[in-house]
């Protein structure tokens, strides 16, 4: 994306993981990432941390579990929750219905995850 080009998940990079997710690069480059993830009912991610990144996930609609250090967050439309380098989490939905949240992330390091293996 350039500079002056607006930018929405109907023009920004997709990519899809885990079990029917579906992520848009909103921002990848720079300094900070920036994805807008929409995960259906039932899913989950596996639990893992980041080395160096910090993250902060912003529930857009429906309602959006976090587990982080043990301890379990449940975000609602318009809730967010900062995630810690090193802060063991995973992120599912519980909920009936798909949720969409955004995952900003920064600094911008793809290869800093590490799965957690209890």
């Amino acid at each position: 994306m350039s500079i002056n080009q607006s930018v929405s998940i109907k023009n920004a990079p997709n990519f899809l993981w885990g079990e029917g997710c579906n992520g848009h690069w909103l921002k990848k480059d720079g300094s900070f990432t920036i994805i807008s993830e929409m995960m259906p009912r039932g899913a989950s991610e596996k639990r893992h941390l980041h080395r160096g990144t910090e993250q902060f996930f912003y529930c857009l609609k429906g309602m959006l579990n976090i587990e982080l250090n043990g301890e379990e967050h449940i975000l609602h439309e318009g809730d967010g929750i900062n995630i810690p380098p090193d802060a063991p989490h995973t992120v599912y939905n519980n909920s009936d219905k798909n949720v969409k949240f955004l995952v900003i992330s920064c600094p911008n390091l793809l290869e800093d995850r590490v799965y957690v293996v209890e």
